[in-house]
């Protein structure tokens, strides 16, 4: 997530993950500018487990549009 955070990568995803292990690159990712939300394109729930999906800001629609087209 600190690679999105600077620019290094557009984005990063997980599908299972604490809070934990979230919580601080939620919070450099958004302090930099950019979008933290589930897969599902909801808030975190830092109660619980959840995917994470980390962008610059500009590509996650895009990005999340490309992920709901992939076959399940």
């Amino acid at each position: 997530m600190a690679y999105v955070a600077s620019g290094r990568t557009d984005a990063f995803f997980e599908m299972s993950l604490a809070p934990w292990d979230y919580a601080a690159g939620y919070i450099i990712v958004k302090e930099a500018g950019g979008m933290v939300t589930t897969m599902d394109n909801e808030s975190l729930s830092f109660k619980k487990r959840s995917s994470v999906f980390a962008t610059n800001g500009k590509m996650h629609p895009v990005i999340l549009e490309y992920f709901k087209s992939i076959p399940k």
